[in-house]
């Protein structure tokens, strides 16, 4: 029996558990794109029907593990048949429907995470007038911004590795000690 502490977000509520998901008819597999775009917006329709909100919504549709990650595995043929259909552009007025009408701050059954984005000083300013504009708050307008479509040729190459914690759970013990990045870490005695 092992005394380690699991790690776990700050910002969960519980221990990590699995999200409920919803039960979805069977994808009907096809190579064909026209087909596998119908069966998307099939699906959209469906579960459209039943989710409770604009976060269960996203999960299935845009989600990890969603229905358009699923009828279209390769990132090129998603990129390359989703961000051209009305079938993806009924699919996000859908979510942003959702979005306005969801009053609820956040989905209980959905921990929320926090990121921290460096960015330039213009462009926060250029949000926050675009946010005053638009009437919203700029995490609205960012979380709206997050749950478009982005082409790969405009998402420049990354020329370092990168910056930052590592992502994931983190879990500091009296056993590990703060170094400088780049470097390592003492890990925990087994």
């Amino acid at each position: 029996m092992s005394n380690a502490t699991p790690k776990h977000y700050a910002s969960d509520c519980e221990p990590a558990g699995v999200m409920p998901r919803m039960e979805l008819p069977e994808l009907n597999p096809s190579d064909s794109p026209s087909a596998k775009l119908a069966e998307f917006a099939r699906l959209v329709g469906f579960i459209d029907e039943r989710s409770r909100g604009w976060v269960d919504f996203y999960r299935e549709v845009f989600g990890a593990d969603g229905i358009a990650r699923r009828l279209f595995p390769e990132p090129g043929e998603r990129e390359f048949y989703l961000n051209e259909s009305s079938e993806l552009d009924v699919a996000l007025q859908m979510l942003a429907v959702r979005r306005s009408t969801d009053r609820l701050k956040s989905n209980a059954a959905e921990p929320e995470r926090m990121i921290t984005v460096r960015l330039p000083r213009s462009l926060h300013e250029s949000l926050k007038v675009e946010a005053r504009e638009s009437r919203t708050s700029i995490n609205m307008l960012c979380i709206t911004k997050l749950t478009q479509r982005v082409r790969s040729r405009f998402v420049p190459a990354m020329s370092e590795s990168p910056r930052g914690r590592r992502p994931g759970p983190q879990l500091i013990t009296p056993h590990e000690t703060y170094s400088a990045p780049n470097a390592t870490r003492e890990e925990e005695p087994k």
